[in-house]
């Protein structure tokens, strides 16, 4: 009886972890970068990895010159509810420093994102409860910790039914930091509860919360000097809307719609309504808006807008054959963009013409990650490979590649799904959850 005891331990034990892999597949693939801000990082080639180690499903935080990552498991193995605990990583040689600290305790995790704003840690935890396929909920945590103090300053709960079961791969809760404010973002729901919540980033109280007729599709807002800015999708009335909002209360400055009306030979609406990609946001830079859409599966548009009044500057369609992947890098004179299974593009953006275009490996999982001084990144994952390629600026000719290949990638579920400078260094992360960390070895 004993040992049947212990196989039926052992056996559990194997369901968790197995459990907790198959979350990391699901749940990270191609989701982009959590920290890197898009502006030109600090590094130079060529890098030397320093450490490689596996560690948790989370996005990497990095705050005050720390490293940190998230991990969850049931409280017991029998179930019950499960602890979220914060572990930190010695950036010298990848090791755990301490032991793991529970940041709070919920229901069930499907999803698992932290972000790091004025010292401390932002974490938002999802659950999709389908169980009831009539009458599915949506339960998104959010929790504010301290690392220093290793205390949990606040946290707050959201429920929310969606009506009808959906994949998880279409939602997820995602955090913005700004002003003074936390921006919780809940992904891929069509109903008329708030979607948007503002939190006070020190407290916690919700400063205002906001319902939206349409879908937001994994994409974050731009925010300026007290202003959203944001791409709205499936809108009933309007299909895609361009918005910009004030940041302090939420309310409508202004709205663009995103679509063509016109009609076909036999005079039926026949309009161009184009929206988002998900995965894929806008850009404010300097009074201007910069916004990749797409029109069904495969038209693709860049267009530029003036934020004060959403007035449309540029179009680029006629250089696309399909439609942009990819949030752009914008520098002062160039913007980089990246067309899914498709070539990567340098604009003028002063004198609104191409600089060059570079067809790049044909596969899935082609992402534009990171910009340097020099360099133009994209990542790389498929024929079991997970690459980062550097591309010149200057004319888009490679520079230098490493390979990030891990055991994963061989069944193509492992890709490149974080991409973060630290100052001259780079950290990447896989979605079968291997941390790489790299060094620059120049003089």
């Amino acid at each position: 009886m004993k040992q049947i005891t212990k196989i039926i331990y052992f056996f559990l034990i194997l369901c968790c972890c197995f459990n907790l892999k198959l979350f990391c597949a699901d749940q990270f693939l191609d989701y982009g970068t959590a920290q890197n801000d898009r502006v030109p990082a600090d590094i130079k080639l060529p890098l030397k990895l320093r450490w490689q180690k596996d560690y948790g499903p989370s996005s990497p935080i990095l705050i005050n010159d720390k490293l940190y990552f998230l991990e969850f498991a049931p409280e017991h193995i029998f179930g019950g509810k499960w602890n979220i605990t914060i572990c930190e990583i010695n950036k010298i040689n990848g090791e755990r420093i301490g032991k793991k600290e529970i940041v709070g305790k919920v229901d069930n995790v499907t999803y698992l994102r932290g972000i790091a704003y004025k010292g401390n840690i932002y974490i938002s935890a999802f659950w999709c409860d389908d169980r009831k396929w009539d009458n599915t909920q949506l339960y998104t945590y959010v929790f504010a910790y301290n690392p220093q103090t290793k205390k949990l300053l606040w946290d707050s709960k959201i429920n929310m039914p969606i009506g009808i079961s959906s994949g998880t791969m279409d939602l997820g809760a995602w955090l913005t930091a700004s002003e003074n404010k936390i921006l919780l973002t809940t992904m891929g729901t069509i109903g008329p509860e708030p979607r948007l919540y503002c939190f006070d980033h020190a407290k916690g109280n919700v400063i205002w919360k906001m319902s939206i007729e349409g879908k937001i599709n994994v994409t974050l807002p731009a925010i300026f000097e007290g202003i959203m800015y944001l791409v709205i999708n499936n809108s009933p009335k309007h299909g895609g809307i361009l918005s910009a909002y004030d940041f302090d209360n939420g309310k409508t400055i202004w709205q663009k719609d995103l679509i063509i009306e016109k009609k076909d030979k036999y005079g039926q609406a026949d309009n161009d309504v184009w929206g988002m990609k998900d995965r894929t946001s806008l850009v404010y830079k300097d009074g201007l808006l910069y916004v990749p859409l797409i029109k069904g599966m495969r038209d693709g548009d860049f267009k530029i807008f003036r934020a004060s009044d959403g007035e449309e500057l540029w179009c680029a369609k006629e250089y696309f054959d399909g439609f942009l992947s990819n949030t752009p890098f914008i520098n002062d004179l160039n913007c980089y963009l990246k067309e899914f299974d498709g070539p990567i593009y340098n604009f003028d953006i002063v004198n609104k013409k191409l600089i060059w275009k570079v067809s790049v490996e044909s596969f899935f999982g082609k992402n534009l990650v990171l910009q340097t001084k020099d360099c133009i990144v994209y990542s790389f994952s498929g024929n079991s490979r997970n690459l980062l390629v550097f591309l010149s600026k200057k004319d888009g000719k490679e520079v230098a590649r490493y390979d990030f290949t891990t055991p994963g990638a061989a069944t193509q579920l492992a890709m490149i799904s974080e991409v973060i400078p630290d100052g001259d260094n780079l950290l990447v992360m896989t979605s079968d959850c291997v941390y790489f960390y790299l060094e620059g070895t120049h003089k």
